[in-house]
């Protein structure tokens, strides 16, 4: 089972071609995928295959974040894959845009909600995080106006 969150579950019409049942749980033909949008401080996670969260770890208190991930992790099935995108506060210069982005979603437009101050995570953190946790890691940078990086995490099959 693959478990996809945040706006994943918003632009799932677009990705199949069956249309959603009213609710916020989504599933299509396909079994073994399904989307789901929910309050990740408050969802209890199943076991599965895949988790994605995609921008928006750093609207969670740091302990916060530290707790999904170990939910995240407690989650996953032996080979299952944890991928996160978020900005990363060391690359100083491109977060500049990644803060200029989440000014307009959360203060503007206010397509985001916060319920807090924002939390940019750094890569020392995952790093160490995937350490701990014998994760291997595989880091993505392909933006180059923002400070979003993709982590993908892969759990052992042991």
């Amino acid at each position: 089972m693959i478990v996809a969150k945040h706006h994943y579950a918003r632009n799932a019409r677009k990705i199949f071609t069956k249309k959603a049942p009213p609710g916020s749980q989504y599933e299509w033909d396909n079994p073994a995928i399904r989307f789901e949008q929910a309050d990740v401080t408050h969802y209890n996670l199943q076991p599965c295959n895949g988790i994605i969260i995609s921008d928006m770890l750093h609207y969670l208190l740091p302990p916060q974040q530290l707790l999904l991930l170990e939910r995240c992790y407690e989650a996953l099935l032996p080979g299952g894959i944890l991928i996160m995108r978020d900005g990363v506060e060391e690359l100083t210069k491109r977060h500049r845009g990644t803060r200029l982005s989440e000014l307009f979603s959360t203060k503007i437009v206010r397509f985001n909600k916060t319920q807090n101050k924002l939390h940019f995570i750094s890569s020392a953190f995952i790093k160490n995080w995937a350490i701990q946790k014998n994760l291997s890691l595989e880091i993505v940078d392909n933006t180059h106006k923002t400070s979003n990086l993709v982590f993908i995490l892969r759990k052992d099959l042991h």
